[in-house]
């Protein structure tokens, strides 16, 4: 048990005990999803900080949710890109794009422009013939290529509005 031992019954011993009881989530428990939560009056929430793991009864550490790594959206934002075909590695450069469908806008120095992608399926490239005389077809990655590429007027701008005044397709970066 917590301040068992003999420093507890001194002053100083109980507050370094104190303060592990109050930084340290003792009873938290498991839920269905496999995360580890407490109970509070407010109902069930996700433990941050130390925690003592209800199956293992070992001392863990959860980041707090403010302070974890924030590059999900700028991962998310350069995938997206990336399956276009666009290479995207700095957030300003993600700044520049917007994507809305098939079509990714691009802002530059003298306006907006807009790359229109179709998509190709997976296509046979060849065919192969083995020793034994079977045949192996070779077939290409589905992909995303480019169709057309042209300066926005003031017409599908104003049109597009909503996509071009937000972050890139709701990222958030």
């Amino acid at each position: 048990m917590l301040g068992d031992g003999p420093d507890a019954f001194k002053w100083t011993g109980q507050h370094i005990f104190d303060h592990i009881r109050w930084e340290v989530e003792q009873h938290a428990r498991l839920g269905a999803d496999g995360s580890v939560y407490h109970d509070r009056w407010s109902g069930a929430v996700a433990v941050s900080s130390l925690y003592v793991h209800p199956g293992t009864r070992l001392l863990c550490y959860a980041p707090d949710p403010r302070f974890r790594f924030r590059g999900g959206p700028f991962l998310k934002a350069r995938a997206a890109l990336r399956a276009l075909g666009v290479d995207a590695s700095s957030v300003a450069d993600i700044r520049r794009y917007r994507v809305g469908g098939l079509r990714v806008w691009e802002r530059r120095d003298c306006g907006w422009f807009i790359h229109t992608y179709r998509y190709v399926p997976e296509q046979l490239v060849r065919v192969i013939t083995r020793s034994d005389g079977s045949e192996v077809p070779i077939y290409g990655t589905p992909r995303y290529e480019r169709v057309a590429t042209k300066q926005a007027g003031k017409k599908e701008i104003r049109e597009s509005r909503r996509i071009l005044e937000r972050d890139p397709a709701g990222w958030g970066i």
